[in-house]
């Protein structure tokens, strides 16, 4: 197929594709649509970020399969020769063993790798119980950029009761609010309450004229998206809850705005905040 352009009937003048070689029975049209582009989903860029993370990790692997390959054989020879000794059973046992756990070591997913599919997996989870709030008049923007400022906003939600920033997170230990503080296993956690301070404020100064008027300020949340919380946690003037309470605590907060005042904050903030970008 080449590009061309009509030169009679109803096309004529109209961008085209054609084939190269005959007279193709019909000419299609190329216009550029003006299609808005589709809205990130919840965990979107964290999944997208795992798999290229994982597909650099795979290409280094590749790259480096020979010298791996020739590692594990001579690992493996060394262990069966030095148990061949004892007994040529035992040789082969071990020297299987040290094949499989040098295969095991080279192709693990690093941790910091997992992480973001972890990730991923949480912010899904919640936002699966945060789009339930949708009928209620609750609107969520997923995958939101600070613009000149690294890093994304997992999720801000405008709904009757104002606008909240949730950012989510997965830990491996269990979470709890001890004296006003968020620990994770026992270990005092201020870096993930600074963060989601800190993200309020910025969406509060982006459209501060907006929520000015409404005389609102943006209420940081944390929610955790694998382990239970207590209700009615709160660390450093942050509300901490989990996956399974969050479209909860949401419902049960005051309303203080109208349907057309939280279409409108939403549009100021769809504005603001630009979209995740994919990647091609």
């Amino acid at each position: 197929m080449v590009r061309a352009t009509a030169k009679s009937g109803r096309w004529a003048g109209q961008p085209l594709w054609r084939c190269s070689d005959f007279d193709c029975p019909t000419l299609i049209n190329i216009d550029e649509t003006d299609q808005a582009p589709v809205a990130p989903i919840a965990g979107e860029s964290a999944q997208a970020r795992f798999e290229r993370d994982r597909a650099e990790q795979r290409e280094r692997l590749r790259r480096a399969a020979p010298l791996l390959i020739a590692i594990g054989v001579l690992l493996s020879a060394l262990g069966f020769y030095a148990a061949s000794f004892l007994d040529l059973r035992l040789a082969a046992l071990v020297g299987v063993l040290i094949a499989t756990g040098t295969a095991w070591w080279v192709l693990k997913v690093p941790p910091e790798v997992l992480d973001w599919h972890r990730g991923a997996e949480a912010e899904r989870k919640v936002g699966a119980n945060l789009d339930t709030l949708e009928p209620l008049g609750f609107v969520t923007l997923y995958d939101r950029r600070l613009q000149a400022r690294g890093g994304n906003i997992d999720a801000v939600t405008i709904g009757p009761p104002g606008v909240f920033v949730v950012e989510t997170k997965w830990r491996s230990r269990g979470v709890d609010v001890i004296n006003g503080q968020l620990e994770v296993g026992g270990r005092y956690q201020p870096e993930a309450v600074r963060q989601v301070t800190e993200l309020a404020m910025l969406i509060q100064v982006s459209i501060a004229e907006t929520m000015n008027r409404h005389r609102l300020t943006v209420v940081p949340v944390i929610c955790i998206g694998n382990q239970k919380v207590e209700p009615d946690c709160r660390a450093g003037g942050v509300t901490v809850v989990d996956a399974t309470s969050i479209a909860k605590y949401l419902r049960s907060m005051p309303e203080v705005l109208s349907t057309e005042q939280v279409q409108e904050i939403a549009r100021t903030l769809d504005n603001a905040l630009p979209p995740y970008q994919r990647r091609s």
